[in-house]
């Protein structure tokens, strides 16, 4: 919830330690979240399966994306996406936000690849 409703104190938040420290250090963690926060307006995680061990857990997902086709129509898309997690201070946090910088990779080479466009 906190990435689709671009809140980056929230997002930090679950973010483990070592993570946190450097997404807050990093410039650009403002702006991937602002890029993925509009793209996950419409996507939503089905949780597929969860593995835990010593002090992790591993959730696999599916994410859907609804894609809207013209006024009345979408197509739905979906895409593996495992997230890991540490337990911190008796909270699980998240490890890995491998998603975010993906997806804001993606987002940022669609924008440009339209700027280029005559």
């Amino acid at each position: 919830m906190n990435i689709q409703y671009n809140d980056l104190q929230g997002y930090l938040s679950g973010l483990a330690a070592p993570l946190r420290q450097e997404r807050e250090a990093d410039p650009r963690t403002r702006h991937n979240l602002l890029l993925v926060s509009g793209d996950s307006i419409r996507s939503q995680p089905k949780l597929e399966d969860s593995r835990r061990q010593a002090g992790t857990a591993t959730l696999y997902t599916q994410v859907q994306t609804r894609q809207p086709v013209g006024a009345s129509r979408f197509t739905t898309s979906n895409t593996p996406q495992a997230f890991t997690l540490i337990r911190e201070n008796g909270q699980w946090k998240i490890a890995d936000d491998a998603y975010v910088l993906d997806r804001a990779t993606i987002i940022r080479e669609a924008v440009e690849a339209t700027k280029k466009k005559p």
